[in-house]
């Protein structure tokens, strides 16, 4: 299990059906718990990915990625924020690439 955001305004491009199937769920708790932490972004939604695990943030967005056709801004894998921004995505696949 792992969680990423995305910009509020991204397109996601699938249908709920397609997120259930792939586990992925908004996870509307997950905001509250960053504002503590300094981590939330109020121009950002949050997803919760269950039962597929990421050994890495490249993993992470290029499972999301897949699904959603839209690269996520932040990942978060162990309580471990990643920001999307400070990784070479050029090492990660494409949707239909």
């Amino acid at each position: 299990m792992y969680r990423f955001s995305i910009p509020k305004d991204a397109i996601i491009g699938t249908n709920d059906r397609q997120l259930v199937e792939a586990g992925i769920t908004p996870d509307d708790d997950f905001p509250e718990s960053l504002r503590d932490t300094g981590e939330y972004r109020d121009d950002e939604r949050y997803f919760r990915v269950e039962n597929v695990s990421a050994g890495s943030p490249e993993e992470a967005i290029a499972y999301a990625q897949g699904v959603i056709h839209t690269s996520p801004s932040r990942v978060w894998i162990d309580g471990e924020m990643f920001d999307a921004g400070d990784i070479d995505d050029t090492r990660i696949d494409k949707p239909g690439a």
